[in-house]
């Protein structure tokens, strides 16, 4: 599917803003435009997966799970619609 190229940028991006932040991440804020709110939550979620694998390591974080294991980190999410 168009999908899956962007499912991989979008968890690379995560673990490129995370190693960018140098430290603990407290908030994610994507920007999207072209698409409707549905359609853009599995790339949220690939984004979480990015930032959070290096904090709990590669495979405990997935598409079904990211958003649990943002809030229960405290872990603000954001989604912009350009």
């Amino acid at each position: 599917r168009r999908i899956l190229p962007l499912l991989d940028v979008s968890e690379r991006i995560g673990r490129l803003g995370s190693a960018m932040a140098g430290g603990r991440v407290d908030g994610l804020e994507v920007r999207y435009a072209g698409t409707d709110a549905q359609s853009i939550q599995p790339l949220v979620s690939a984004a979480l997966i990015g930032v959070l694998s290096h904090v709990l390591g590669a495979g405990t974080v997935n598409l079904v799970n990211a958003m649990h294991h943002a809030e229960a980190r405290n872990i603000e999410v954001h989604e912009v619609r350009l």
